[in-house]
């Protein structure tokens, strides 16, 4: 009897096993926040995810299943329920009571925040560009939410605006696929900014959907980048003086120098602050609009420029070296980092010339012992030459005045016997790429008026000869000198203070 009752426990045993499952699960499904199956009691199985409170229903979205709360299932008020999502969309099943569960969009799920946002190009303080530079910077992001961001959705903007104005642009957008809680460093940059003017960069974190689009971060604090644009001048100088001769046609090469001669120039420079507003470069340290600049000649090294009193960076290039040809002077600028260089031709020859500077000179009436030229003849060859100098008018009054002294006037004694008079010739021994400079004295401005004078030089070994003029402009003070102009200002001054004065004193009387 008892093996009978031992068989029969067994048998009842084995029978209520498989309704244990029944009794403590009543189904199973994916806990989906932890990825794991189990064993549930009340709740739903929906599109393969446990639910707690909502009902698992079709909708008109192209027949998916998704979770539809309707408050009729019961749930633990503690119960943490569950999230579904579409493509756009996020819901938390939030239960507020036994019987009262409701889905909530959530949007805290995609979340952003920006730990870092800093300049990485231009590198100079304050941070400042040309019309060509490059603008970059560096974006660190943190994925703070809990869903990934696919590079379809998530975007890091850069835009800027025109300190000013209004009107907002993009230099740059950036896709980014980072999982949640990853921090990422995106560099985004361009070179797109070619007005002058003061620009400020913001970041932000955007994340598009298929129906709206939402700023997860941003705008971050201003970064401020200053464009300037900086714009050249090169004057050769001499030009006025005969000292170096324009070319034709000027683009061709700005000036003609012998060889020999100095190539002197002068540059100026102005930067660009907005399109209507520029101001002039100084290359005094201590001024708010310091500039540097140098030059180089035919693409070689560069050379500082040194700033002079006439507001300008001025240069004397010995030109003894160069080859007679066209060549090439850069003149390059630089503001706060930023750089301009401009580049002109000018011409070297090997033809022997004479020069006489200036070209016009004025003197007053009376005036005694002045130097007025210096006649120069340049041997630009490779050999030594002889020239014979002469010197003429065709005013014969002019010619008993003016005479040529000697180069070493001041070792002679007395000082008259290194005066030549007009009608002497001057021999010059010149030695290859040289010169030899003599000056002219008026020993009285006798006359009022205008002079012109000639000078030849002769080369002795072939014959070829070198001209170059000077005028001499005497200007009277004396009263038989007085123009009729200001004869007749003198008398109406005259006539005014007659009328002016005579009779005032007359009603006094």
């Amino acid at each position: 009897m008892k093996k009978i009752c031992i068989i029969l426990l067994s048998i009842a045993v084995s029978l209520l096993i498989p309704l244990i499952p029944t009794a403590y699960g009543a189904f199973c499904c994916r806990d989906c926040g932890i990825s794991t199956d189990k064993c549930w009691d009340s709740g739903i199985c929906c599109d393969a995810c446990h639910y707690v409170g909502c009902n698992c229903s079709d909708d008109s979205l192209g027949g998916l299943l998704i979770p539809i709360c309707d408050g009729e299932l019961k749930c633990p008020i503690d119960a943490g329920g569950g999230y579904f999502h579409t493509p756009n969309h996020v819901f938390y099943c939030n239960c507020t009571s036994y019987t009262e569960c409701h889905w909530e969009e959530l949007f805290s799920v995609f979340s952003a925040n920006i730990t870092d946002f800093e300049l990485l190009k231009p590198d100079n303080d304050p941070p400042t560009i040309g019309p060509n530079g490059i603008i970059e910077f560096n974006v660190t992001v943190e994925n703070d939410g809990i869903l990934d961001w696919t590079n379809d959705h998530a975007f890091v903007v850069v835009n800027y605006t025109k300190r000013g104005e209004i009107t907002e642009h993009t230099l740059c957008t950036n896709a980014t696929n980072q999982a949640s809680g990853e921090t990422k460093s995106i560099v985004c940059g361009n070179d797109t900014i070619h007005e002058p003017g003061i620009y400020d960069f913001v970041a932000y974190v955007i994340y598009e959907g298929l129906e709206e689009t939402s700023v997860l971060d941003g705008p971050t604090n201003p970064i401020a980048v200053k464009t300037i644009k900086v714009e050249i001048e090169i004057e050769f100088l001499g030009l006025e003086t005969g000292m170096a001769l324009p070319c034709e046609p000027p683009e061709l090469c700005g000036a003609n120098y012998t060889r020999g001669q100095p190539l002197e120039f002068a540059a100026r420079a102005k930067y660009w602050v907005t399109p209507w507003k520029y101001v002039y470069c100084n290359g005094l340290v201590e001024s708010p609009d310091y500039c540097t600049a140098s030059f180089s000649i035919d693409f070689g090294e560069f050379n500082g420029l040194d700033w002079t009193a006439n507001d300008r960076w001025e240069e004397s290039y010995n030109t003894k070296g160069l080859i007679c040809d066209i060549h090439n002077l850069s003149v390059r600028v630089s503001k706060s980092g930023v750089e301009s260089k401009v580049t002109k031709n000018f011409s070297v020859s090997c033809t022997p010339r004479l020069t006489v500077v200036p070209n016009i000179v004025r003197s007053s009436l009376g005036q005694k012992n002045k130097v007025i030229f210096n006649v120069t003849i340049w041997n630009p060859t490779d050999e030594d030459k002889t020239f014979d100098l002469e010197m003429s008018s065709k005013d014969d009054f002019i010619r008993n005045y003016l005479y040529f002294i000697s180069p070493n006037a001041a070792d002679c004694i007395p000082p008259e016997t290194c005066i030549q008079k007009i009608e002497d010739m001057f021999v010059s021994n010149i030695s290859k790429i040289g010169y030899n400079s003599t000056p002219v004295r008026l020993s009285k401005a006798a006359r009022v008026g205008n002079y012109e004078t000639s000078f030849t030089a002769t080369d002795q070994e072939n014959g070829e000869t070198y001209n170059a003029k000077g005028m001499i402009m005497i200007y009277g003070e004396g009263m038989h000198e007085f123009s009729l102009f200001w004869f007749f200002v003198l008398m109406i001054s005259a006539t005014f203070l007659y009328a002016r004065f005579g009779k005032d004193k007359n009603r006094r009387a």
